[in-house]
C-alpha cells in the first residue's frame, strides 16, 4: 500500500477476539508508515454468529463452531451455481450446527486421522475428528460432498487413497481428499 502496488482495500472479517488481537499486532509489529492504513484502507470488520454479509458477491453467513478451545468461526454460503458450501473451521462438527449445515452440497471438514490411527494420534484430545466420525455425521445430515482436510501426512502417497477408502465406507456422497494446492471444482 505504501509503495502504491496494492490497489484497493484489505477487508478482514473476524469475531471480536481476533479483531482485538489483529489491532494489537498491527500496532506492535508494523512500522508507523504501515500502521497509517488501519481504518483507512485496512478494515477489520467484527462479525457475530449467524450474521450475514455480502463479500465478493457471495452472501456469507458466519457460524460460531462452538470450539472447545479458542473461539472460532466458520461460514456457509450459496455458490454462484446455487449450491451450499459450509466450512467449519478446525474442529469437528458440533451438534449445535447440525441444522445450519443439514443437506449442504459441500461440507469442508477436518479429518485428523483414520479411525484405526485414533490411538496413535488421539484426535479428540486435540479437538479433532477421524475420517469415519466426520463422514458418519455428514451421512446423517444428508451432505452431498465432503472435503476432508487437515490430515496427517504419515501415509505419504497412500494418504488420499486410505482416507477416501475409509470415508466411502461411512459416507454415500462424493469424497474429496485434496493435496496441498489442489483445485477442487464445485459443480
Amino acid at each position: 500500500m505504501a509503495k502504491g502496488i496494492y490497489i484497493g482495500n484489505l477487508d478482514i472479517y473476524c469475531h471480536d477476539e481476533v479483531a482485538e488481537i489483529l489491532k494489537t499486532q498491527i500496532k506492535t509489529l508494523l512500522r508507523k508508515s504501515q500502521q497509517q492504513f488501519l481504518d483507512k484502507r485496512i478494515f477489520i470488520h467484527t462479525v457475530k454468529s449467524h450474521e450475514k454479509i455480502k463479500i465478493l458477491n457471495y452472501d456469507i453467513e458466519f457460524l460460531d463452531i462452538f470450539s472447545k478451545s479458542d473461539k472460532q468461526f466458520g461460514f456457509k454460503t450459496r455458490l454462484n451455481n446455487g449450491k451450499v458450501l459450509a466450512f467449519l473451521g478446525d474442529e469437528p462438527l458440533d451438534e449445535n450446527l447440525y441444522n445450519d449445515v443439514k443437506n449442504a452440497d459441500y461440507l469442508l471438514h477436518e479429518a485428523f486421522c483414520l479411525e484405526t490411527e485414533e490411538s496413535i494420534f488421539k484426535p479428540r484430545e486435540k479437538n479433532h475428528d477421524t475420517v469415519k466420525s466426520a463422514c458418519i455425521k455428514a451421512e446423517n445430515l444428508g451432505i452431498k460432498n465432503i472435503v476432508l482436510w487437515h490430515t496427517q501426512e504419515n501415509l505419504g502417497d497412500k494418504r488420499k487413497a486410505q482416507y477416501t477408502k475409509e470415508a466411502k465406507e461411512n459416507f454415500s456422497g462424493n469424497v474429496v481428499v485434496p493435496n496441498d494446492l489442489e483445485i477442487i471444482p464445485l459443480n
